[in-house]
C-alpha cells in the first residue's frame, strides 16, 4: 500500500505529491501509514511551543497580526494548508500549546493564553502569562493564543497608570 502526501515547503509554490510505501508488520493501514510518515518527518505526534510560534511568526504572520488567534482556528489552518507543520491530531497542537505555560522563553518562543477578548474593552479575559506558577485550564477552540508583546502590555493584575499633578505639573508616581 501507498500513500499520496501533499507537500508544499515554500506557501508561494503551489502543492506537490509524494507517494509513500506505507510498508511494515502492522497489518492496520492506519497505524502503518502514520508510523511511515512520522519516520520520513512528515507527520509528527509532539510540538514544541517553539515550533507553533514558528508557524504564527512566519508562515501564518498575516493572521498573528491582530495579536492574538483562536485555537479552533489555528487548528483549521493546520489542517488545510500543507506548509505548515503536520501534526498527527488535535491533541499534538493543544498539548504544544498548554507546554508554553511552563516555558521561561515564551516571549520569544512561545506565547500567552487567554479565555475570550472582551470588545468592549479590548481586554483579554482569563489571560495568562506564562512562568513562575502560572496555569491555564482546558485547552478548547475558543481558547486564544496571545502574542507576547500584546500581552504583556495588558498583565493581569496590573495596576493602571495614575498621574499625579504637582507644582511642576503632570508626574509619575514612583519615576
Amino acid at each position: 500500500m501507498h500513500a499520496i502526501v501533499p507537500e508544499q515547503p515554500d506557501p508561494t509554490k503551489p502543492i506537490t505529491w509524494s507517494v509513500e510505501k506505507a510498508d511494515g508488520q502492522e497489518s492496520r493501514l492506519a497505524v502503518r501509514t502514520t508510523e511511515k510518515l512520522s519516520r520520513a518527518g512528515l507527520l509528527t505526534d509532539v510540538a514544541a511551543p517553539r515550533t507553533v510560534r514558528m508557524d504564527l511568526d512566519q508562515r501564518l504572520a498575516k493572521a498573528w497580526e491582530s495579536g492574538h488567534l483562536s485555537v479552533g482556528t489555528l487548528w483549521s489552518y493546520y489542517c488545510a494548508y500543507p506548509y505548515l507543520t503536520r501534526m498527527k491530531n488535535r491533541e499534538v497542537l493543544a498539548n504544544a500549546i498548554a507546554s508554553t505555560i511552563a516555558e521561561f522563553t515564551w516571549e520569544a518562543d512561545g506565547f500567552a493564553l487567554a479565555d475570550r477578548l472582551d470588545e468592549a474593552t479590548g481586554r483579554y479575559e482569563g489571560l495568562v502569562i506564562p512562568g513562575g506558577d502560572a496555569r491555564f485550564g482546558m485547552i478548547t477552540d475558543s481558547t486564544l493564543i496571545v502574542r507576547p508583546d500584546v500581552a504583556l502590555a495588558q498583565e493581569p493584575g496590573s495596576p493602571p497608570e495614575v498621574l499625579c499633578l504637582g507644582a511642576g505639573g503632570p508626574a509619575h508616581p514612583g519615576k
